[in-house]
């Protein structure tokens, strides 16, 4: 379905953006790159970053794409709160930006890239469990070789409130079918040394003191004011390249965290939408703003950005 059009040395183009049973797919026309879009919580699905390559997200085979809960896979979208969070309120783990239904609203084609802008908001009172007002404007774009998502929360209201926000980034590892070993083979995580990190499995928290990080066990780490780009081997000749950025109208940057997270077999086995055997094809690096809660005054903007890439 064609969505969109723009003029551009005086001729009328075509946007490469299609949406079929609420899924928007798009095409970088140039290099084939593409992704899919759910308007269900705008969840990006997938991200191939050329015709023929392997899919740069991870998505469980169980994953429930009717509605009915979260899409477990992707890049699902955190706000207002960060699992039960700091923010009070009763809404459900990791908010309702997920488990919402989001609008189109822009395409744009460009030499170098496609870009679709989905939004959804909310007016004060809306929402019994988050009385605010809030307008989220989601841009999803695709070149030939990157995925770049920004999210831009904006209080709409006239009063100050306060969230957390998140980019739940799964990462498809090139992992073998059965796991024969104690760690994720060629699995790590750089950029992290020296950064102040929580683990939501033990409670403890501590300084990041290895070169790279490897995944052996459950692993549900928040890392503070983590570095602004952090390279992820997933697997044998296979590394992503995640850059990230916050920042507030009328402030500049914002430090920003993120969070590594593998359920390893135990939890696994507990999730329903998660296959018992998935969780070696997996890896979850999210950009955000959950270690602590960031203030949005009225008419003020939070952004949060990422941009995937393999190397």
């Amino acid at each position: 379905m064609w969505r969109g059009r723009i003029f551009r040395d005086n001729f009328l183009l075509r946007m490469p953006v299609t949406t079929t049973n609420n899924v928007v797919m798009l095409t970088h026309p140039a290099s084939g790159a593409a992704a899919a879009v759910h308007l269900y919580g705008a969840t990006v699905t997938s991200f191939v970053p050329k015709t023929g390559a392997a899919d740069v997200l991870f998505a469980s085979k169980h994953a429930l794409l009717d509605g009915s809960k979260p899409i477990r896979g992707g890049i699902p979208l955190v706000f207002p709160q960060f699992g039960a969070g700091l923010v009070p309120s009763k809404l459900p783990s990791h908010g309702f930006a997920r488990t919402s239904a989001w609008t189109l609203v822009e395409t744009e084609e460009l030499a170098r890239s496609t870009s679709a802008t989905f939004a959804l908001s909310t007016t004060a009172g809306q929402l019994p469990d988050w009385p605010h007002a809030v307008r989220l404007v989601y841009i999803v774009t695709v070149t030939r070789d990157e995925l770049t998502t920004a999210l831009h929360i904006t209080n709409t209201g006239a009063d100050e409130w306060s969230c957390q926000a998140l980019l739940h980034t799964y990462l498809r590892l090139d992992a073998p079918a059965s796991l024969a070993t104690k760690e994720l083979p060629g699995v790590r995580v750089h950029g992290l040394k020296g950064t102040s990190y929580l683990s939501k499995v033990t409670g403890a928290s501590e300084v990041e003191s290895r070169e790279h990080v490897t995944i052996a066990s459950e692993t549900d780490s928040v890392y503070s004011d983590a570095p602004d780009a952090l390279v992820v081997q997933a697997g044998v000749g296979r590394t992503i390249r995640i850059e990230k950025r916050a920042s507030i109208s009328g402030s500049g940057a914002l430090k920003s965290d993120a969070v590594v997270w593998n359920p390893w077999t135990e939890k696994a086995h507990g999730l329903s939408d998660f296959g018992d055997d998935e969780y070696p094809q997996m890896l979850c690096v999210e950009p955000g703003v959950v270690s602590r809660l960031q203030l949005v005054r009225p008419s003020e903007t939070l952004v949060l950005k990422q941009v995937i890439s393999l190397e």
